[in-house]
């Protein structure tokens, strides 16, 4: 045979020496020759011993080995997993999930016990077969030394949590400080996996220097590792003295065929479904390994073994780091790795993983497969088959403020709000109104004022403003202002009692000091029992005359029958009133029905007497009675509900608007009354025998302008107006009489009022009959301090930005003084100037008018009869807290707030 292409070493050198002869090279003969047999290397086996080995490789083949996936990692080198007789077999065997395949370097760098092989350069898929190296290719291991251990790049526990535990002390941002946590957490993975892939490189070969290097070692990654004491030879227990037998091989060969046992090596492993053992969640498999070399196959199922107790490790507690300390792990709460169940098959395939993956969670594993700590049965594993243990609690979050009710209010959470039953006595008093029982809307009040005012007893007073001398036109400007200077009062009233949710004369201690209180208390309850005992003798002396001028008594007489309409009337009122608000809210509305449409059948009855024409010949008297007809009507309306203003809106609703509830209740209270006040003045206009009977006789004319068969009907237009008011009047009596510091319940102290009513309505009905004197004299002398309460304490609302403390108001040495002496002094001096500036008719009354000789005013003068008195004082109290009250109130509103909360804590 002849070679053109590898000549020998001989015949180069021909060919050199021919070069050299001849430049022209000639013929070309093969100079080949066989090479000497003398230095051939012999065979190291026969064929029969290499069919045996064959033999034996079929049979170690379709043993269930262990099967590894080596990846060829360039930069990092490739470890060998951890041999088989780390592992004890277990006693339960289970089959395990399907492993990753294993890539390992050619036979030649297959160095048993090398701590670091070098990496192979293409990979190839083999079979772990458990076999013992040859001794020649473990001789041929490259001696590389032993291998450096890891350095340790994250911060120690006790370092990491000084330093964020100073960063927190110097005022760190949270986010600053979790992004140096969650760093170094990342720097412990990674060095974790680094000591791992190291660990097993120098336990591999087991030599008591390599452990004892390891064990060195561990001190300084004590603290991160998450496996426990790993269980190389130096731990692992002792042998028994004989070798135990295998609890169970599982083997292929009693599967298949009996003459698998002669075939070749199969390329693949088999494909078997096992079901994981006990202990162990099923994870997702891995996408196969694209391989370049060889086809993958599917590997053996190795032996099951028994690991060693695993010692328990330190956990990592986050919410003790960020507060600067880190304590050891309970062992009564968390369950340690040794608790949880053995580690997964994987953990031989660390060494094959990049340290730099460790910090990345596995995307395989689902989110089902994890558990808590606290569970007992299967848990989840990662990928290196680490138990998946729950992630530690993060910082306590800080309380959020809130709104809260405030303590002053009395609320009741559950209940859903709803009006209080008619017949179940009131509890509520001087404390405020439960918020779950505040239902009102605004329009509640118009109906609540509107009934008692809407007396036929308004149109008799009429007559009564235009027989002071004034025309038609002029009566009605002078209803109209004192109508209109009525809103001041009775708004401004119901907005206090919309703001606390109570009485009148409880809010007035925010404007006059408990103690400086007592003297409006006092005034407030003898105007109640005062207008309560007119009303009902003016209920009873109406229903008598209208009685007995219809000849409906009877035998009885006309007095007798005023005695019994005072008895009853007083029965009617006493009841309603005792009973309280639940009762008073549906008889308001009732009688405002029926009074509304009684009203309008009187104004149709009684429209044939009206003559406009003749009503429009009166002429003009003085303008100064204008001045007098707004104080008659400002007392007879504004002034006499003024200090009753805020008991009726002490159940509205706390979100609904101050404004609509001031507009409608004096619309309530006010519309009726100028109605029927210049209704009565256009009939007393239009005849003067009229006029006159509406100032002498109002009932009786009356009676005589309606036809026979209404004196039922009027009898009901006056009456339950009339107690409407006797109603309100001994309701409100209560409150101001325990405004006083009276210690009594509200019940109790209705019955008092409604007693101290009745005898002055009995003095009345005895004494006095003449309805002009009681209107004119007592009425605008009772106005006028009632005037300088009412100019202070309405000055004072429009002033304050706030609510009232509603607990401060009942009890001493809150927010609110004793006395406030600038108010009380004015409210004297106020009255004072205004008694002054007015005069009486009646004996006992003619003291007053002392300021008029002063200022050069006869007392017989219009001027002096005009009783303007009713305005001074009213003037003179809505200045006192705009000039000496503001910074008073100021304080309070600054000081409400923190004693409310104080009294919360």
């Amino acid at each position: 045979m002849v070679d053109h292409d590898s000549p020998a070493d001989g015949d180069l050198e021909t060919a050199a020496q021919g070069a050299g002869a001849s430049d022209r090279p000639g013929p070309r003969r093969s100079t080949w020759t066989p090479p000497s047999t003398a230095g051939m290397t012999p065979p190291l086996m026969s064929d029969d011993d290499l069919a045996s080995a064959l033999e034996h490789d079929l049979e170690r083949a379709t043993h269930s080995g262990t099967i590894h996936t080596i990846g060829a990692v360039e930069p990092e080198p490739e470890q060998e997993p951890e041999p088989e007789s780390a592992r004890e077999p277990e006693p339960m065997p289970e089959p395990m999930p399907e492993p990753d395949f294993a890539i390992e370097p050619d036979s030649e760098s297959e160095a048993g016990n090398a701590p670091q092989p070098e990496a192979a350069s293409k990979p190839a898929i083999v079979w772990d077969l458990d076999a013992e190296p040859l001794d020649e290719v473990a001789t041929e291991a490259p001696e590389t030394g032993a291998v450096m251990a890891p350095v340790r790049r994250s911060l120690p526990t006790s370092e990491l949590a000084a330093a964020l535990a100073a960063k927190a002390e110097a005022g760190g941002d949270t986010d600053e400080i979790m992004a140096t946590l969650a760093e170094q957490l990342s720097l412990r993975e990674q060095d974790a996996a680094d000591f791992r892939q190291w660990q097993e490189s120098m336990t591999s070969g087991a030599t008591p220097e390599a452990l004892a290097e390891v064990e060195s070692a561990r001190d300084g990654f004590g603290d991160i590792l998450d496996d426990g004491h790993t269980t190389d030879a130096a731990d692992a227990p002792a042998p028994p003295p004989a070798a135990p037998e295998p609890t169970h091989t599982f083997r292929m060969d009693e599967v298949l065929d009996s003459d698998l046992s002669s075939a070749p090596a199969p390329m693949t492993a088999p494909i078997s479904d096992i079901p994981p053992p006990p202990g162990h969640e099923l994870m997702p498999p891995r996408p196969p390994a694209v391989l370049q070399s060889v086809p993958p196959a599917t590997p053996a199922i190795p032996d099951l073994v028994e690991p060693a107790p695993a010692a328990s490790h330190e956990s990592f507690d986050f919410d003790a780091l960020l507060s600067g300390a880190v304590t050891g792990q309970d062992a009564d709460t968390e369950p340690t790795d040794s608790d949880l169940g053995d580690s997964d098959p994987a953990d031989t395939d660390r060494a094959d993983t990049d340290p730099a993956d460790t910090a990345i969670p596995d995307p395989d594993v689902a989110d089902t497969d994890r558990a808590f700590a606290d569970l007992t049965g299967p848990f989840p594993v990662t990928s290196e088959g680490v138990a998946i243990l729950p992630e530690a609690p993060g910082a306590p979050i800080e309380p959020i403020a809130s709104p809260r009710t405030p303590a002053t209010e009395h609320v009741v959470i559950e209940a859903e709000p709803v009006s209080p039953p008619a017949f179940r006595v009131e509890e509520s008093s001087v404390q405020p109104t439960a918020i779950d029982q505040r239902v009102g809307r605004a329009s509640r009040l118009f109906w609540l004022w509107f009934a008692a005012n809407s007396s036929v007893v308004s149109v008799a007073f009429g007559g009564a403003v235009l027989a002071l001398g004034m025309s038609l036109r002029q009566a009605i400007v002078a209803t109209l202002i004192g109508v209109a200077v009525s809103f001041l009062p009775l708004g401004l009233g119901t907005l206090a009692g919309k703001w606390s949710g109570q009485p009148t004369m409880i809010v007035s201690r925010a404007t006059f000091g408990h103690v400086g209180n007592i003297l409006p208390a006092v005034l407030a309850l003898v105007v109640r029992v005062f207008w309560g005992a007119v009303l009902l003798w003016f209920l009873a002396a109406g229903t008598s005359r209208i009685l007995v001028g219809a000849e409906l008594s009877g035998s009885l007489g006309e007095s007798q029958v005023t005695i019994i309409g005072l008895a009853l009337g007083f029965l009617l009122a006493l009841v309603i009133a005792f009973f309280g608000y639940g009762l008073i809210a549906r008889i308001q509305l009732t009688f405002t029905i029926v009074s509304a449409m009684l009203i309008v059948g009187l104004i149709l009855i009684t429209w044939p007497s009206v003559d406009i024409a003749t009503a429009l010949t009166v002429g003009d008297g003085p303008w100064i009675l204008v001045l007098t007809g707004a104080v008659l009507v400002f007392s007879f309306v504004g002034l006499v509900w003024a200090v009753s203003s805020a008991d009726l809106a002490r159940y509205q609703r706390t979100g609904s608007s101050g404004a609509s509830s001031m507009l409608w209740s004096t619309f309530g209270a006010t519309i009726p009354a100028f109605v029927l006040i210049a209704y009565g003045a256009v009939l007393a206009a239009s005849n003067p025998d009229v006029a006159t009977g509406l100032v002498d006789a109002p009932l009786d004319t009356i009676a005589l302008l309606i036809p026979t068969w209404y004196p039922i009907p009027l009898i009901a237009a006056l009456a339950l107006s009339l107690l409407s008011g006797v109603v309100i009047s001994i309701y409100s009596g209560g409150f101001a009489l325990q405004a006083t510091g009276a210690t009594m319940r509200r019940s109790a102290a209705v019955v008092v009022v409604g007693v101290g009513v009745a005898a002055v309505a009995v003095l009345i009905a005895l004494s006095v009959g003449d309805f002009t004197i009681i209107v004119r004299d007592v009425a605008t002398s009772l106005a006028v301090p009632i005037a300088a309460w009412a100019g202070i304490f309405g000055a004072e609302m429009m002033i304050r930005n706030r609510s009232f403390v509603s607990e401060a108001l009942v009890k001493r040495g809150g927010v609110y003084p004793d006395v406030n002496w600038p108010n009380v002094a004015m409210l004297i001096v106020s009255s004072i100037v205004g008694f002054g500036l007015t005069t009486a008719s009646v004996s006992w009354l003619n003291w007053q008018g002392y300021l008029f000789p002063l200022l050069g005013v006869p007392l017989s003068s219009d001027v002096a009869a005009s009783d303007l008195g009713v305005f001074v004082a009213l003037v003179l109290g809505i200045l006192t807290p705009i000039v000496a009250g503001i910074p008073a109130i100021r304080r309070q509103e600054e000081l409400g707030p923190v004693r409310m909360r104080s009294q919360a804590d």
